[in-house]
């Protein structure tokens, strides 16, 4: 028995034949603007149940995860600090302060430049 519904691109009225499609297809040719229409799922047949069914999983419970922590004695705490502060904020200041020796020196140096021959006596 065919069933009838639109295409949604032009609107022709789609003929669905179960019986007549090939395996059942999703999709046909709409004759008049020649687009791929998916058929709706109420028209489909009901798609084929497996043979082999798997009952379902049960339940399991969730596995616990036990964290130690590790007791430090002061001394490697205190290297840690060491290793923290020579890897990461030495670094950080030397980088900062030679970013602002490269400014200072820009900006002292045209007025050295201008300043210096004054001084040093073209009075």
């Amino acid at each position: 028995m065919a069933e009838l519904f639109n295409c949604p691109a032009c609107g022709a009225g789609l003929d669905y034949d179960r019986a007549a499609q090939p395996d059942n297809a999703a999709t046909v040719e709409c004759p008049y603007c020649h687009n791929s229409v998916i058929v709706p799922a109420e028209l489909r047949p009901p798609a084929a149940m497996s043979v082999e069914t798997r009952p379902a999983p049960e339940a399991q419970p969730e596995a616990t995860v036990r964290v130690q922590r590790i007791k430090l004695t002061p001394q490697q705490t205190r290297w840690i600090w060491i290793v923290i502060l020579v890897a990461f904020v030495l670094p950080s200041c030397i980088t900062i302060g030679v970013s602002l020796l490269g400014v200072i020196l820009g900006i002292a140096a045209p007025l050295l430049a201008i300043l210096l021959p004054w001084l040093l006596g073209a009075r």
